[in-house]
């Protein structure tokens, strides 16, 4: 096993996006040894694929389904779970504007650093397998911090499971570090397409009962819709399987920490800050869109748009607006 991250960014005819993710990650040192995989999602973009090409003398650049970005994560890191003491995963329009953005990840991994929530718990015991960019404070299936904040089909899909949790921390998938162990103990990367592959079965069936009677909104999908179609499932599903990357570990003694802090809560403190991205930002995290939306005076639906616009200036701008706010 090399002592060493997996790093994999998974992208999609998007060539502006992942040009200015890579000629961030080669202006800032990594301040720890990794192996990166540029996972394509069957890009058909012309411009993209050839700056896939150029990249591959360099990088490994591997061709997967065109599918959900977690799905990607889960299926080439499978590859080489037995290779690597740790995965790091990062979609593309992601920049990384300091030096040192992959060690503070494997430090705080082998900190033995524990919220007060916790301290004197068994959670605090576990070890830690899993740091989160994005991460809540420890809740309950209703509240966290005194603010109402339900997540009561996850307790319920945990039933299923015959599985039982009385807090849990979330964290977000994306800029997320896992030791082997951890990821192994998950059974990889939790993703709507595991629930695809057991679609009709008995357990399925259950699962899509319960989130049903948790969740009473009309389920919409998700992308790509000729494989997850609306009227089903799907949506709820994927939001289980976002939540399904937090509980499992935990579930199997792993504990999820953050880069820092003790989690942050938007109802708390505030929708619109760029929290969690001190290192290593996500452009796509929704109150990443609104702060920069404030900052070019938009609407944060005008400035999705822009961001995946395929405009490399635009991109320059929102590079130094970030990197100004974290110097």
């Amino acid at each position: 096993m090399k002592d060493k991250v997996l790093a994999i960014i998974v992208t999609r005819n998007n060539s502006a996006l992942l040009q200015n993710f890579i000629n961030s990650l080669e202006a800032k040192s990594a301040g720890f040894p990794y192996h990166l995989i540029i996972a394509d999602n069957t890009s058909t973009d012309p411009k993209h694929l050839k700056l896939l090409d150029k990249l591959s003398s360099k990088y490994e650049v591997m061709t997967c389904e065109n599918d959900r970005v977690e799905g990607t994560f889960d299926s080439v890191s499978a590859k080489f779970v037995e290779d690597y003491k740790y995965f790091f995963f990062m979609h593309d329009d992601t920049l990384i504007h300091k030096d040192d953005w992959l060690k503070v990840y494997v430090d705080r991994i082998n900190s033995g650093f524990c919220e007060k929530d916790i301290s004197n718990t068994d959670i605090g015991r576990y070890p830690i397998g899993r740091v989160a960019g994005c991460h809540q404070p420890y809740r309950n299936f209703t509240s966290c911090r005194g603010i109402e904040l339900y997540s009561l089909f996850l307790k319920e899909a945990l039933s299923i499971y015959e599985k039982e949790l009385i807090i849990y921390k979330y964290g977000d998938q994306d800029r997320s570090l896992w030791t082997q162990e951890c990821l192994k103990a998950n059974g990889g990367i939790w993703n709507v397409k595991k629930f695809k592959e057991i679609e009709d079965t008995e357990l399925y069936n259950k699962l899509c009962e319960k989130l049903n009677q948790q969740l009473r909104y009309p389920d919409e999908g998700v992308a790509p819709k000729d494989k997850y179609p609306p009227n089903k499932c799907w949506n709820k599903l994927f939001l289980l399987s976002e939540f399904f990357n937090s509980a499992m570990p935990l579930i199997k003694e792993f504990r999820t920490v953050g880069l820092s802090g003790e989690g942050f809560l938007e109802q708390i403190d505030k929708f619109d800050l760029p929290w969690g991205n001190d290192y290593i930002a996500h452009l796509g995290t929704p109150h990443m869109r609104k702060w920069l939306g404030v900052k070019f005076s938009t609407t944060g639906e005008e400035l999705t748009k822009k961001l995946y616009a395929n405009d490399f200036t635009f991109l320059t701008k929102c590079n130094k607006l970030i990197t100004d706010y974290f110097k």
